[in-house]
């Protein structure tokens, strides 16, 4: 029973480290394009195609390992913005941080080079070079963090899109005013996250909710008038 609830404690770290809420979020913005495009007709064969698939984890993997990276460099800030949840992921990220990151970056990548595309195989390796050099350079302490951050939340969808063009440039021609807003709002949350100190404040976490569930209503807004 302790090892299953060493094992248990250990999972429950590992999710909250890699920020999984982050990843499925993506994961559903994702899925709403590609079912938005009817790219094979039905949405089951949308969602069952290998490529699509391939895209899906590729992602996932890689911006796992990301996640592992910045928290494991943000361990010592993370102490007095959120201690408590810092204590808990702070065992698991010292012993298994960086060999887990690397297995995820290396799965994603090996994804990307076998079944995607090579414009958009090289694309992804771009965005996990980004993504590390963000999270190894910690440029989320910068002047500029909160835009970068926003532009490596919206690069994977950009290149699902370009994976289907010439399909997809009648939706992005339509939707694009709308893309443009939810960047901004999804600037102004990077901000907001990067600038507040007590992550414990109300407000803040009110803000934080209202700006993810209007995201959340974007990407269906999206999907309408694709």
């Amino acid at each position: 029973m302790a090892r299953r609830y060493r094992i248990l404690i250990r999972l429950t770290a590992f999710l909250s480290l890699v920020r999984w809420t982050h990843i499925a979020f993506i994961a559903y913005v994702q899925i709403v394009i590609g079912l938005s495009l009817h790219i094979h007709g039905s949405w089951t064969s949308t969602l069952l195609d290998p490529v699509f698939l391939a895209m899906l984890f590729s992602t996932a993997s890689i911006v796992a390992g990301g996640s592992l990276i910045n928290s494991f460099y943000d361990l010592e800030r993370d102490l007095t913005t959120r201690p408590l949840r810092t204590l808990f992921e702070q065992p698991v990220a010292k012993k298994y941080g960086a060999y887990v990151a690397t297995w995820c970056y290396g799965m994603g990548l090996l994804i990307a080079t076998v079944f995607l595309p090579w414009h958009v195989a090289g694309g992804m390796w771009g965005f996990g070079s980004l993504l590390w050099f963000y999270s190894h350079k910690q440029l989320s302490q910068t002047d500029f963090g909160a835009l970068i951050a926003t532009l490596l939340a919206f690069i994977p969808m950009a290149l699902l899109l370009w994976m289907y063009m010439p399909l997809a440039k009648p939706g992005i021609a339509s939707v694009w005013p709308l893309a443009a807003l939810l960047f901004l709002v999804e600037w102004r949350r990077q901000h907001e996250r990067m600038q507040q100190v007590n992550h414990s404040e109300n407000s803040y976490l009110q803000r934080q909710w209202t700006y993810k569930i209007g995201l959340a209503l974007g990407v269906i807004g999206l999907a309408l008038l694709a």
